[in-house]
């Protein structure tokens, strides 16, 4: 998402538009606020306009307002989920229950 290169297996992390310090746990793991990056693109000490390179790409990708709709929906507070919470949506995700089989 940050710099268009192809991401290698072990180089990759998980890079969030509006950060995962402070956007909240409703945006935490939405998926227009999550993206594939390189490492060094995900640290701001390397790639400092990170963020803005993300949300150019993001309103090109989903269509323009996208990161505008992010930014509102960070503004709702919105209740964590409990460990049983966490639980239960895991076993909904289909990698979990092709791993039982």
């Amino acid at each position: 998402m940050t710099c268009g290169e192809y991401v290698e297996k072990g180089e990759d992390q998980c890079g969030h538009v509006l950060a995962a310090k402070d956007c909240g746990f409703g945006l935490l793991f939405h998926p227009l606020n999550n993206h594939l990056q390189h490492a060094k693109c995900n640290n701001p000490r390397f790639t400092p306009s990170a963020g803005v390179s993300n949300a150019l790409t993001v309103d090109e990708r989903y269509g323009a307002g996208t990161v505008r709709s992010l930014i509102e929906m960070k503004r709702k507070e919105t209740k964590e989920w409990s460990k049983q919470e966490y639980e239960d949506r895991i076993r909904e995700l289909p990698a979990y229950k092709a791993s039982l089989q």
